[in-house]
């Protein structure tokens, strides 16, 4: 195959970004674990430790084959080396000091993939979401409101709390549902605070089914995780 690879690197933004761009010139045939072009990592130390973020929380792995859409990380004592793999699930151990990102296997027609490189990241987690998820800019017909350029939504004063999604209801009620999970695997109380006073919070489930009411107290509402737990939030505003 050819193959191009940019690096880039932002101010201010701990990350060293990867875009690979590969076209095959002949395409990988077989076993999809043993036949395909992928993207090869390797450190020093045979006894460092692989950790694979698994639905936002951290797990030591050693398997050979482990699966992660979200981070892997290398880990010798205080140094840690963390992969944002951007929804690249496949992983490939070859030996003890090298792992290879699957890319194209057989099959697939996708030909230019983003990966991204952090140094002794505080939350891998967060980290990877956050490269996952792009800023966008929506054009709008008028000017910013009267509280100016600048404004903000929700808080959340956990740094082990993540949200994963914030969405309008789907009844078109004045209403917001949340997505949150706790990533390290630590029992935490939480304070989401919003733009506006809520006057209702309850937990739901998938289908917007109640589960249990939380405390609303002027803009604050207070929630209870468990470790590694996720919850359904949805807020009222009216």
């Amino acid at each position: 195959a050819r193959f191009r690879q940019r690096f880039r690197l932002w101010w201010r933004r701990p990350l060293l970004e990867l875009y690979i761009a590969i076209e095959p010139i002949e395409p990988p045939t077989g076993y999809a674990w043993h036949a395909y072009f992928g993207s090869r990592f390797a450190w020093g130390n045979p006894a460092a430790t692989v950790t694979c973020g698994v639905n936002s929380t951290p797990f030591q792995s050693s398997l050979v084959r482990p699966e992660t859409p979200e981070y892997i990380e290398i880990g010798v004592g205080s140094e840690r080396t963390a992969v944002l793999l951007a929804g690249l699930p496949f992983l490939q151990r070859q030996g003890e000091r090298m792992i290879d990102v699957i890319l194209i296997p057989e099959g697939e027609t996708r030909s230019d993939f983003e990966l991204a490189i952090a140094l002794d990241c505080d939350n891998p987690s967060m980290a990877a979401q956050d490269f996952l998820s792009p800023v966008y800019a929506v054009p709008v017909e008028v000017g910013p409101p009267h509280v100016g350029a600048t404004g903000w939504l929700m808080h959340i004063d956990a740094g082990n709390v993540v949200l994963t999604s914030l969405r309008p209801a789907g009844d078109g009620s004045d209403a917001i549902v949340c997505r949150l999970i706790e990533t390290q695997g630590v029992a935490t109380e939480v304070h989401l605070r919003f733009a506006r006073d809520p006057v209702r919070a309850q937990v739901v489930d998938e289908w917007d089914r109640f589960q249990e009411e939380l405390t609303a107290a002027g803009d604050t509402v207070s929630i209870y995780f468990t470790a590694s737990e996720m919850k359904r939030i949805r807020v009222e505003f009216s």
